[in-house]
């Protein structure tokens, strides 16, 4: 784990895409693998923002106040088997379609800004030019890892169906106090 405090080291991380300025934080915090984030998280008591890759337009990135966690080393990519790949959310769309280009196989939504990180495509479900024919991110996501601001760790498959109470690694039990359910049109011909 990477823990920097230095002015200079935080000042690229206080700006993205969006042009918009006046952020600050304490410290930028780079962990190079998800057990560590989850770790650091466990007893951190100050606000968190998280840092991608810096192409979002919205200005997510940029805390008022607390640290940033960066992802940036959390960039591994890995073939599981025919069709699969497993990457961390710090691989740009560039290094994937490059890794994949050998194998035949391709990122399908192809979102337009490259250096995005996979990361950030699933955080807001991006399309590309491809959208129309093939979906959006959601529709290839398998499963995914995911750490809360406590550091606990949740995982979750496509498909899961909840016949019991979701659980953390703790044993304590997920609650989803509302869920919300959209019904598809359908014309009853009976």
């Amino acid at each position: 784990m990477i823990i920097k405090t230095e002015p200079e080291f935080i000042a690229p991380y206080l700006r993205d895409a969006s042009n918009f300025s006046g952020g600050n934080a304490e410290e930028v915090v780079i962990p190079e693998t998800s057990d560590e984030l989850a770790d650091f998280l466990k007893n951190e008591t100050r606000s968190v923002t998280v840092a991608g890759a810096g192409t979002g337009l919205t200005a997510s990135r940029i805390p008022s106040g607390g640290i940033i966690v960066s992802l940036e080393r959390l960039n591994i990519i890995g073939k599981e088997g025919e069709g699969r790949v497993r990457i961390g959310p710090a691989v740009t769309l560039n290094e994937l379609q490059g890794f994949l280009v050998p194998t035949g196989w391709f990122y399908p939504p192809n979102p337009t800004e490259t250096w995005a990180s996979l990361g950030g495509n699933l955080a807001t479900n991006a399309s590309g030019s491809r959208s129309y024919k093939y979906g959006v991110t959601r529709d290839y996501v398998e499963e995914v890892e995911l750490i809360l601001v406590d550091g606990r760790k949740i995982f979750l498959k496509r498909g899961l169906k909840i016949t019991e109470p979701l659980r953390f690694e703790d044993g304590s039990k997920i609650i989803f106090p509302d869920i919300s359910y959209q019904s598809p049109d359908c014309k009853n011909a009976a």
